[in-house]
């Protein structure tokens, strides 16, 4: 154990990094939140030139006790100072970056290897229970093959490091900066045979971390006015369901008590054997008043607790929350927010009670939140793939996808809002591999036998997406992952797994919907150089630019650089070529 606590201890360090190749670092916080947690201590680990690997851990946030202190600042300060003089080894590098700013404000990522981006790059993630796993103790006995040291007690105390002091955590976080460091050194080699894969994704990450540390401006005029409106609209309706027999709405007892006894409704039952009441249950039965009204009830009642109530705590002192923005936080490659998440806010209107919450969120004066939405972004590329022409000329057209795909399915009827949505449900449908029972259960117009007869007209009319579909699991089966467009492989680690064979086409589509969102954002970021407009959020296939009001007319350039991301041969497959359109919108 290497605790650095004094200036000797710091000097000693600075002495043997100076010769150091590669230094691995890790960070220990309070919490992830960027605006509220602090960094309570950085660990490091670098090979010696006897070849031995050392370790430190430098404190500079812990409580302070009789046999342990932190480092003073100015040299924990130089220490990292020399640590960014050297190619860095990450794992997570985008989440490290923002809390070593802290304390050393001029850090930058610049020359960098993050083993947990890599590890999904690369399709070399652990095998895990559920799905693929880039956990750093899953990765290093994978490729390693050795165990590291485990530490379930304290993993499962990180919460608390606040309240340990800098010895008891030390050895815990020397592991984990050991860990990287031998991780890292499996993983080079393959990435260095994919250089230009990896280069774009040094960019994507620094990208990510600007995001993360400029944050999202929230309107908390608008969530108090939003807070009261839910709050009454909430007392009415739990007022009007006591009046209609109702005890308590929220008590799980009551409502089972209420529902199977009261209104008589006929309800499953769980795993465990009691009676469900779950948002799918009730949604079956939605056109009976009380259970609109639960339903309607629960929905303000995740509104309030998920948004309303606690984005206004976690924000910094000038009202900004930052989410964490992960390159590696989904198997697809599309990136994943947390702390909070953002993503999952309602930013339209989906059918929900209260409609949108994107007014929570506002710009600066003299700067608007502008939005640079994909269209149909998933279906388009899916038919680029599948070289379905038939699709492709609806899309050249211009008209409505979804209303072209209903006018072939229904031919010579009457086109109705109701069709469209069947349309699109089963387009998405076939993309998806979803069979005709999956697709009856989602979608409550439809019963088993309509759902088969239309999810058989579809395939008959528009025949590439199922050949594709089929290829792309015989490809999967002979080599074990897809390929996208860039390049990157998508590794399906259970290829015997006949129904995840089926979903090969899916992945490949939102994989490559992913890249291309990705290289769009770095070309747009790249276009705002030296601009005071900047990207602030990717959701799904939406960025979001707080951009200034006098620089409104570099729209049509963002247009056209999120229009051209793909390759043009790639959208050349289809014949006539196949259009990516991007619609322009306004937050506030």
């Amino acid at each position: 154990m290497n605790l650095v606590q004094t200036d000797r201890d710091a000097l000693r360090t600075l002495q043997s990094l100076f010769k150091a190749k590669h230094v691995a670092i890790d960070c220990e916080t309070t919490g992830l939140n960027y605006a509220k947690d602090r960094l309570l201590g950085f660990s490091l680990a670098w090979r010696q030139e006897d070849g031995t690997v050392r370790t430190a851990y430098v404190p500079v946030g812990h409580l302070e006790g009789l046999f342990a202190r932190n480092c003073p600042a100015v040299a924990a300060k130089r220490i990292l100072i020399e640590v960014f003089e050297h190619p860095l080894l990450f794992h997570n590098a985008g989440f490290d970056i923002v809390f070593l700013k802290q304390l050393y404000p001029k850090a930058k990522l610049e020359r960098f290897f993050d083993t947990r981006v890599a590890a999904r790059l690369l399709g070399l993630e652990a095998p895990g229970v559920t799905k693929p796993s880039v956990a750093l103790l899953a990765l290093h006995m994978f490729h390693c093959g050795k165990e590291g040291k485990q530490f379930q007690d304290m993993k499962r105390e990180r919460g608390k490091f606040r309240l340990r002091s800098a010895d008891q955590v030390c050895e815990y976080a020397e592991n984990d900066a050991r860990m990287t460091y031998e991780l890292a050194f499996e993983l080079l080699s393959p990435a260095a045979e994919q250089r230009e894969l990896w280069a774009v994704e040094q960019d994507f990450i620094r990208l990510l971390s600007k995001m993360s540390a400029r944050g999202l401006l929230l309107d908390r005029e608008f969530i108090e006015r939003k807070r009261v409106e839910f709050t009454q609209r909430m007392h009415e309706v739990a007022r009007e369901l006591r009046r209609k027999g109702l005890r308590e709405v929220g008590r799980r007892n009551s409502e089972v008590s209420f529902l199977h006894g009261h209104l008589k409704l006929s309800l499953p039952e769980t795993e465990g054997g009691s009676l469900s009441v779950a948002k799918g249950v009730l949604e079956e039965h939605k056109d009976i008043e009380e259970v609109a009204l639960i339903l309607e009830w629960r929905e303000l009642m995740k509104a309030m607790s998920s948004w309303l109530d606690p984005f206004p705590l976690m924000t910094d002192d000038n009202r900004r929350l930052h989410p964490h923005l992960d390159a590696a936080g989904t198997v697809s490659s599309r990136i994943s927010c947390s702390e909070p998440n953002l993503q999952a806010v309602p930013m339209s209107d989906r059918g929900l009670s209260y409609g949108s919450l994107k007014g929570m969120f506002t710009a600066p004066p003299g700067f608007a939140l502008i939005t640079f939405d994909y269209k149909q972004a998933d279906l388009r590329v899916a038919t680029m793939y599948a070289k379905e022409n038939r699709m492709a000329a609806i899309f050249a057209s211009g008209e409505d996808p979804y209303v072209g795909m209903a006018e072939a399915i229904w031919r010579g009827e009457k086109v109705t809002p109701e069709r469209r949505f069947l349309a699109k449900r089963v387009s998405l449908a076939t993309v998806n591999a979803i069979g005709a029972w999956e697709l009856a259960k989602n979608v409550r117009e439809l019963d088993e036998e309509e759902a088969e007869r239309l999810l058989k007209q579809h395939r008959k009319i528009f025949p590439g997406f199922v050949k594709a579909s089929r290829y792309c699991a015989q490809y999967v089966k002979g080599h074990g992952f897809i390929p996208l467009w860039t390049g990157r492989k998508l590794t399906l680690h259970d290829t015997e797994d006949t129904e995840l064979r089926k979903k090969s086409y899916s992945r490949l589509v939102q994989g490559g919907v992913a890249e291309m969102v990705k290289k769009a954002m770095i070309d747009v970021n790249q276009l705002l150089w030296n601009k005071k407009s900047a990207l602030s959020l990717q959701i799904h296939d939406s960025l979001v630019l707080e951009m200034a009001e006098s620089e409104r007319s570099l729209i049509p350039d963002i247009q056209k650089i999120m229009a051209h991301a793909l390759p043009h041969d790639l959208m050349l497959k289809t014949n006539p070529p196949t259009p990516m359109i991007v619609e322009v919108g306004r937050w506030s």
